[in-house]
């Protein structure tokens, strides 16, 4: 025999009059508001037929019809049936004890509002610690001595840290930071300042022009790269004596230069020529006026030697072969 136990139930009569029929899992309403009263989940009690039904309500399909999860017991019509609404359980055998959610409408529900909570406080900075409880809007943040509220920024809602300083420009020869540094790219120490990290490198070694004598051009700074390719460009040959290009490193201690590559063949004709140097590199490269296997010296010059004083014409540019 099932029993009904309840802790803390409610019991609220809804609008209009239902019937049930005994094997029936279809509750028919009258004048009902089953899509405003009532629930899925919900339970509800249905009088009439000799014996009040319990039913837990699993599906609504519109004001005057619902299903419940058992079927009826007894047949009764123009009854009003209730809504049970419970902080607690309903028990309708002993194994089963089933939840009951309270819902929102309380106002068949005696009870009072708690008047205990201050009014809202307006944030500000500065507030000392409360005596009372305060009810604020805005998360505070203490300080150490004062509670201010927690910022963000108009822009993105983050805190600014403003510690660290502007990025710098990135420059070759910078000395050792002494505060913190925000650069844009990588850089290498050179034994005594920092230089930027570089790719490839090309430039200009010796602007085209009429020689009739040996010609060096500046020094020159491989800050990275280990290896070169220097093109010579011949616009107009005298066909005597002839050109030869050497790579040449500086001794750092007595300034003197040294020769980096072999002593190419000496060009007598117009046309472009190019000189390649790498580690490993190949004697034999195809396309290659003269290739040699070797390391680019930090600071190094290209030096073009004229074989008698007839007039030749040309440059020489330079491509810096990076790690």
């Amino acid at each position: 025999m099932a029993t009904l136990r309840v802790d803390d139930l409610f019991v609220t009569p809804i609008t209009g009059t239902v019937a049930k029929t005994t094997g029936s899992a279809v509750l028919t309403g009258t004048g009902t508001q089953f899509t405003t009263q009532l629930y899925n989940g919900a339970w509800i009690v249905v009088p009439g037929g000799g014996a009040n039904d319990v039913r837990r309500i699993v599906s609504i399909a519109s004001d005057t019809s619902l299903t419940v999860a058992k079927v009826f017991g007894n047949t009764a019509s123009g009854q009003v049936a209730s809504r049970l609404d419970s902080a607690g359980i309903i028990q309708v055998d002993r194994y089963n004890p089933l939840p009951v959610r309270l819902i929102s409408d309380i106002t068949s529900v005696p009870g009072s509002v708690d008047t205990e909570l201050a009014a809202a406080v307006t944030a500000s900075d500065a507030l000392a610690n409360p005596t009372t409880a305060p009810v604020l809007s805005h998360g505070l943040m203490w300080d150490g001595s004062q509670w201010v509220r927690a910022r963000g920024t108009t822009a993105g809602g983050q805190i600014v840290d403003t510690e660290l300083p502007a990025a710098a420009a990135l420059a070759d020869g910078a000395a050792n930071p002494t505060v913190p540094m925000v650069g844009a790219g990588a850089l290498l120490w050179n034994g005594a300042t920092w230089d930027r990290y570089r790719n490839n490198f090309e430039g200009i070694a010796l602007a085209s022009a009429a020689r009739t004598a040996n010609t060096a051009s500046a020094d020159l700074i491989s800050y990275n790269s280990i290896g070169i390719i220097a093109v010579l460009n011949v616009t107009a040959a005298s066909g005597a004596g002839g050109l030869q290009v050497r790579v040449q490193g500086k001794d750092p201690v007595s300034g003197n230069y040294y020769n980096l590559n072999d002593n190419p063949t000496a060009v007598t004709a117009t046309g472009i020529y190019n000189y390649q140097m790498w580690p490993g590199n190949s004697s034999t490269n195809t396309g290659s006026t003269r290739s040699h296997s070797g390391v680019l010296a930090r600071t190094f010059r290209i030096f073009v030697i004229h074989a008698d004083s007839s007039s030749y014409t040309y440059s020489v540019g330079y491509v810096l072969c990076g790690v």
